[in-house]
């Protein structure tokens, strides 16, 4: 092209007007060139180049320079419109009118999409009742979610029951005991205090069988009750021989004087099978995994009957223990006759010989018919003997609201009721083997408190015409005094073996009775008893002197006295026991023998209040406080999630020799984290523990509770102390191995039994887990550093120059066995120190993971203990350290100073607790309880019994205490709870 076309100037000569005629020619050749240009581009190019060029303009009707400039300025348009405010693009503006319009799951981000797969969280507020019943899953709401108030209903009935508001108001829970799954019951009646029948308050349960009431099977009928409170358990009674009977929790308030529901069918009051418990002894149920793991000597032990004989479920429930004192070895004997009913005072139990067919002689009884009162719901009775010349009598442990009003069992044979030969205690003095008296009624060295002022010295002026007497009785009538101590001056007789001193009510029960061998001489006598008594309780004294054979002694001369009669004790009765009666026989009254007065005292010892609480109970000066009680615990107890500690009470708490001595109980409840309970218990039970399980994370709460002090008459007593403990639980899996040092005294390194070292590699083989003990000394088998006798100082300071060294598994009482972790420079005593880094390298001891100090008796205070560790962690920084508290002490009635060797090891096990408490995470030092599950009778040596956690090992009948050392089953106890420790650490 020409163009651009030449410029004209200013001057038109010639040669400007040539230019003007060119720039016309090139104009024209310009215009031909581009319309054949254009020509040519139309010939030539494509539908998209032409598509292009139009493009252009875009639809607002501009017309841009190029394509290009139309797109760049529509595409910033497009990113604005992005960076508009949010919501600003109404709804109005999306296309939705088809499926294909709408929003897919194309490019969401992994957020979005993981939300919708339901993996993130969406706080989302649903509408008011928009959560339908559909929406849940089954099974979908759990224990946790629901509140304290639905929690605490436990409704009994069936889902379908349309049951009566009232009803369902009152009635909290159930648990009916021995119910047969196979039926289905009802609870058709509910009145309270209906006038026309005699004030009449009754619950009755039916059998429903074919759309109609069947038996009726249990019942609780009383006229002119009282309740306890608006809220109470009661129970109702076994009827019809079914041995079911129920536990009913029921809020009285919600239930109107007058009310009278009765005849609500199955469809109105049908029970769940929930609240059946099933034909199982029902106290199997409170503690099922116990239960199953005890065999069958240990049952045996507990229900006192042959391996195959069928005692009813009253008898198993009821009867804790039976010792048949004096029995024959090679005869049978059976529980023949048991009938109670307190209404009327009776309480019968007879023991008869077998003799393979039939009933022999009536060996033994306890004949109540009128009158009897019961010490405590759970009591130990005589049962004396009825055959003349004999000597059989039992002592049964009885717990007699498990035995329903009214029961009469009579005439069970040998294949019901036949006594397996471990309850004989064979032919020999019944005292001697300390069986004669519970434990809770041993008599005790003064406690170190002044006695009160309310002490009673008596004499009486009766006229007898005989000195000579055996044994006196003495009925006090409506004295408001209090004694718990009785005295009286001994004199020389001749043909006494024994003195006794028996506490009964007048109508006869003994309440609880104390023998102790005779002395000669005139020293004092005194008998404490088991808790304190008020002479407004009618009860009768008895006291004097036996024989072996516990027959009154002939011609005694008890001594006398002629002070004046105390004015408190006017209208007492004196009497005195003929000469060769039994001791168990009621007193004989043998007329006037010119006998003038006998000294007795009668004291009230103040043992004083307990307390741990921040304030003082209040009160008369007598509750000052003079004993403190406490459960000696760590503030943790570590424990994997299946596994648990059976914990003794006398081992573990404070001054429980004075607990004994009191009305004093301890409640035990427990709560997790959230404020669920875990359980709750009240251990009056004849095993005297409780079993804190490591199911979950849980605080325990033991109360101390003394039944003597009420504050409130709503209340049975008062809790006078308190103290909590934290169960920290977590699952433990299987697959590890454990290397371990053990450092012990002999508990560790004699082979007790089994032995703790080969007990803790059993439970770890159990459970798929390995233990590779670590040290220098062989004990039966197992590397450790158990020395027996060692105490913290010597394994800390002791050392022996090497020429005067005997070997590492020499005997460990020798003065010259030197501690493996003392070294000196120059071989001298004087530059010898404890090195524990040095005990690793010159033994070539490697990957010790765990180290446990176990010193039994020899702990010392624990201080030696813990200047040992701090030199362990220079050397290992990251291993555990595991401190086992110290053993309690024997108990024995009577080995009395082992009260003071008890009080000796709880104080410092308090100084354990104050020295390793809480430092599991700053240093990895546990401190683990040992002595709580060390029962303080059956876990020691020359104790052979079978009651407790581990049935699997069976010793035989009871012996006599004598040795501190553990025997199989206290060796297991150990090893479990440090092999616990161990799971829960590594």
């Amino acid at each position: 092209m020409k163009y651009p076309y030449k410029q004209k100037g200013n001057g038109l000569d010639r040669n400007e007007r040539n230019i003007d005629n060119q720039n016309l020619k090139d104009i024209e050749s310009d215009i031909k060139e581009l319309l054949q240009r254009v020509e040519n581009l139309i010939l030539n190019a494509s539908t998209g180049e032409i598509q292009a060029n139009d493009a252009r303009l875009d639809a607002l009707g501009i017309l841009h320079k190029t394509l290009k400039v139309r797109l760049d300025y529509e595409s910033t348009k497009v990113i604005d419109i992005a960076r508009l405010e949010e919501n600003s693009i109404p709804s109005s503006k999306l296309r939705t009118t088809s499926q294909a319009d709408r929003i897919g799951l194309q490019n969401l981000n992994d957020e979005v999409l993981q939300a919708m797969a339901g993996n993130t969280p969406i706080n989302s507020i649903p509408a008011d009742n928009s959560v339908t019943n559909p929406k849940y899953a089954p099974s979908s709401i759990t224990n946790d979610k629901l509140s304290e108030d639905i929690k605490t209903k436990g409704y009994p009935f069936v889902s379908t029951a349309n049951v009566p508001k009232l009803m369902r108001d009152a009635v909290l829970e159930m648990k009916m005991y021995n119910g047969d799954q196979s039926k289905q019951y009802c609870m058709p009646v509910l009145r309270r205090n209906i006038a026309a029948s005699g004030n009449l308050w009754n619950i009755s349960i039916y059998e429903w069988v074919n759309g109609a009431f069947g038996t009726k099977i249990c019942e609780f009928n009383k006229s002119n009750y009282v309740p306890t409170s608006n809220k109470e358990v009661i129970r109702l009674s076994s009827l019809s021989s079914s041995n079911i009977f129920v536990d009913l929790t029921i809020d009285w308030s919600k239930v109107p004087d007058g009310t009278d529901l009765s005849s609500k069918d199955y469809t109105l009051t049908g029970l769940h099978p929930l609240v059946y418990i099933g034909r199982t002894e029902w106290n199997s149920v409170i503690d099922s995994k116990v239960n199953t793991a005890i065999d069958d000597q240990v049952k045996i032990k507990r229900y006192p009957f042959q391996k195959d004989s069928s005692p009813s479920s009253v008898l198993k429930n009821s009867i804790i223990d039976l010792k048949l004192f004096n029995a024959d070895d090679s005869k049978q004997y059976v529980l023949a006759v048991a009938r109670k009913d307190f209404s009327t005072g009776t309480a019968i139990l007879k023991i008869y010989e077998w003799t393979g067919t039939t009933f022999g002689a009536n060996v033994c009884q306890l004949d109540k018919s009128v009158g009897y009162i019961p010490v405590t719901t759970k009591e130990k009775v005589i049962l004396s003997p009825t055959v003349t010349g004999t000597k059989i009598r039992a002592e049964i442990t009885i717990d007699w609201s498990q035995i329903p009003d009214g029961t009469d069992l009579s005439s069970m044979g040998y294949d019901k009721t036949g006594l397996h030969p471990l309850v004989y205690i064979g032919r020999k003095d019944d005292a001697s083997t300390s069986g004669i008296s519970l434990p809770a009624m041993a008599d005790l060295t003064d406690i170190g408190n002044p006695p009160s002022t309310s002490v009673i010295s008596n004499s009486s002026t009766l006229d007898m015409t005989n000195g000579n007497v055996s044994a006196i009785s003495v009925t006090f009538t409506n004295q408001n005094v209090k004694f718990n101590i009785f005295e009286f001056p001994g004199s020389t007789v001749s043909s006494a073996k024994y003195v006794f001193c028996i506490i009964r009510t007048s109508s006869g029960a003994t309440k609880e009775k104390h023998i102790k061998e005779y002395k000669e001489g005139t020293q004092m006598y005194r008998f404490v008893t088991s808790r304190v008594y008020n002479l407004k309780e009618d009860v009768q004294v008895i006291f004097g002197y036996c024989d072996g054979n516990f027959i009154t002694v002939k011609q005694t001369n008890l001594p006398l006295a002629s002070s004046t009669t105390d004015q408190n004790l006017i209208g007492s009765v004196i009497k005195y026991l003929a000469p060769d009666s039994n001791i168990d026989v009621e007193p004989i009254n043998a007329g006037n023998v010119n006998w003038k007065s006998t000294n007795y005292n009668l004291k009230y010892l103040d043992y004083g209040t307990m307390n741990f609480l921040p304030t003082q109970p209040s009160g008369s000066p007598s509750d000052v406080v003079t004993n403190q009680f406490d459960m000696i615990l760590p503030p943790k107890i570590y424990l994997p999630s299946n596994k648990e500690l059976w914990l003794y009470h006398s081992s573990a708490s404070e001054n429980e020799h004075i607990r004994k001595k009191k009305p004093v109980d301890i409640n035990v409840s427990s709560k997790s984290p959230d404020g669920l309970t875990v359980y709750t218990d009240t251990l009056t039970t004849y095993y005297d523990r409780t079993i804190l399980k490591g199911n979950k994370s849980h605080d325990v709460t033991f109360d101390f509770r003394d039944w003597s002090k009420s504050s409130q008459t709503s209340k049975r007593f008062d809790t006078v102390a308190s103290k909590k403990v934290s169960i920290i639980s977590k699952v433990v899996t299987p697959g590890k191995t454990f290397n371990t040092l053990m450092v012990g005294d002999s508990y560790l390194d004699i082979q007790w039994g089994d032995g703790v070292f080969n007990h803790m590699k059993a439970f770890a083989a159990s459970d798929g887990n390995t233990i590779n003990f670590k040290g220098t000394r062989t004990s039966y088998g197992n590397l450790g550093e158990a020395r027996a006798s060692w105490a913290e100082s010597t394994f800390r300071t002791r050392y022996v120059p090497m020429s005067q060294r005997v070997d590492v598994n020499g005997d460990p009482t020798s003065a010259n066995m030197s501690s493996p972790f003392v070294f000196s420079s120059d071989d001298t005593v004087a530059n010898a120190k404890f090195d524990f880094a040095q005990y690793l390298s010159v033994n070539a001891i490697t990957s010790i993971d765990n180290i446990v100090f176990f010193l039994g008796m020899n702990g010392g205070d624990g201080s030696g203990i813990n200047t040992m560790i701090a030199n362990i962690k220079a050397a290992l920084p990251n291993v555990n350290i595991f401190v086992c508290m110290i053993p309690p002490a024997e108990e024995w009635r009577l080995n009395m100073d082992s009260i003071a060797r008890q009080n000796d090891r709880i104080t410092r096990n308090k100084n354990y607790i104050s020295l390793f408490q809480n430092r599991e995470s700053t240093d990895r030092v546990y401190l683990i309880p040992t002595h709580a599950n060390f029962h303080r009778t059956a876990s020691l040596n020359n104790n052979q019994t079978n009651l407790y956690q581990f049935s699997d090992i069976n010793n035989g009948t009871e012996t006599l205490v004598t040795d501190h050392h553990p025997n199989n089953l206290g060796a297991k106890g150990i090893a479990y709870l440090i092999y616990c420790y161990l799971c829960y650490a590594n």
